[in-house]
């Protein structure tokens, strides 16, 4: 018999977590539908801890089937070479195993935490919001509200952390990570260049900058922190300059293109923006206006909402994750319709065409080389649902883990009225 023990409620929110825009509280006892949610007009820190009745000490399904699993609230996503994925939750990191289906836990213990370094899956979490990998045994995750980003062995299982201390603060670039203090890390990615060179990128929600750590060995500059771009401000500005002296409003993801070239979801403009080799930024997709307009014509001309997770293909296609669908965005920067709608929430289209489905919350978005599809996490349903690219099944999207159904009406489904209740507001 599974064993379930659910928290009361831990009612302090984000969608700050999820669209980084206003504060907002929760009172206990207040109806959910109409007055639970409460805006409270300024920004302040993020309380970046998700309303959930649900999923702070859950265990179901680790070890077993995924599509038999319950899933909190997945973030950000990534493939392997072998084609497992990864999925950053709220207090774990999933791995879900290509050949068998099987899903487990590589770092964290299901109950949100602060924990050491040491065992990765003894060591507690709180908000894993991207990952990425460096290789097949290494997988680098953001822990937002631990304020620090960790580096798992997966051949040992053991985690240390390679920048912040707990506390939120101000980098000093140009100096070494150790005992340097970040706030609320959201995007990583691993940019490997050889097998010396490589560079982690991450997003600052604290600065609304981009930064990179150098992992190179034996360089000058070998475990520096450096300044890739923002740190200004919130709000938007520097296009066609530096991108050291532009402005980002809450910037969630950053990625690196098969050329080289650093993308941002520069989330709350609702924009993409781009900084090419010579470190000048320009917007590459949305006109800073939050929408679904646009689909089949250039990039800049439309409009796209609150992106967040960003994938490239081999042949340099993006995948962009924005609100509740996904779009693509080929190599001309044209950008098409690829699965659900943006503007549409909800949960269904299971083995049918992915243009067709209801999609609530798509945040993480990964591509897989070795199989042609492309993942998609659905937080506000709990699962991660995958797209094939090639083959007789190009375009049908499909269950690979979680699913809102195991948990009709319970505590997820309230946590999803809420965060709807959210947007309504705005």
């Amino acid at each position: 018999m599974r064993k379930v023990r659910v928290s009361i409620v831990i009612a302090l929110l984000t969608l700050s977590a999820l669209a980084g825009l206003q504060g907002w509280s929760y009172t206990a006892g207040e109806g959910v539908a109409a007055s639970a949610l409460r805006l409270s007009g300024t920004t302040g820190q993020e309380a970046l801890n998700i309303v959930s009745l649900a999923g702070k000490d859950i265990d179901i399904g680790n070890n077993g089937p995924a599509t038999a699993a319950i899933l909190d609230t997945p973030r950000m996503l990534a493939v392997d070479s072998g084609g497992n994925v990864y999925v950053a939750d709220v207090a774990r990191v999933w791995r879900i195993d290509h050949a068998t289906g099987i899903i487990s836990t590589v770092l964290g213990t299901g109950s949100a935490g602060m924990g050491g370094d040491g065992v990765a899956t003894e060591s507690a979490i709180n908000i894993a919001f991207q990952v990425s990998l460096d290789g097949p045994n290494t997988l680098y995750v953001s822990e937002t509200t631990n304020n620090r980003i960790r580096r798992v062995d997966l051949s040992t299982n053991t985690v240390t952390t390679i920048i912040g201390t707990g506390d939120a603060g101000l980098p000093t670039y140009g100096q070494q990570t150790s005992g340097q203090k970040i706030t609320n890390p959201f995007g990583v990615f691993v940019h490997r260049v050889s097998a010396d060179q490589a560079w982690l990128y991450f997003t600052d929600g604290g600065t609304r900058a981009v930064s990179k750590i150098d992992l190179s060995v034996g360089q000058p500059t070998s475990g520096q922190i450096i300044l890739v771009a923002g740190g200004n401000g919130n709000g938007f500005s520097g296009d066609g300059g530096p991108a050291t002296a532009a402005k980002f409003a809450n910037p969630r993801s950053v990625s690196v293109d098969n050329n080289g070239l650093v993308w941002i979801a520069d989330t709350n403009n609702s924009r993409l923006r781009m900084i090419d080799a010579a470190g000048i930024i320009n917007t590459v997709a949305g006109t800073g206006v939050s929408g679904d307009t646009g689909d089949e014509g250039l990039a800049t001309s439309a409009n796209i909402g609150f992106p967040f997770g960003l994938a490239f293909d081999p042949a340099n296609n993006v995948y962009v994750t924005t609100l509740n669908g996904v779009r693509r965005i080929d190599s001309a920067g044209y950008i098409h319709a690829f699965a659900g709608n943006p503007l549409v929430a909800g949960f269904s289209g299971n083995n049918g065409p992915a243009l067709d489905a209801k999609e609530t919350m798509a945040l993480g978005v990964a591509y897989d080389s070795t199989s042609g599809k492309v993942f998609i996490s659905e937080s506000s349903n709990h699962c991660v649902r995958s797209v094939d690219t090639i083959g007789p099944d190009a375009g049908i999207i499909k269950q690979v883990a979680g699913n809102p159904i195991l948990d009709p009406g319970g505590a997820r489904a309230r946590c999803q009225n809420l965060r709807h209740a959210w947007l309504r507001s705005r």
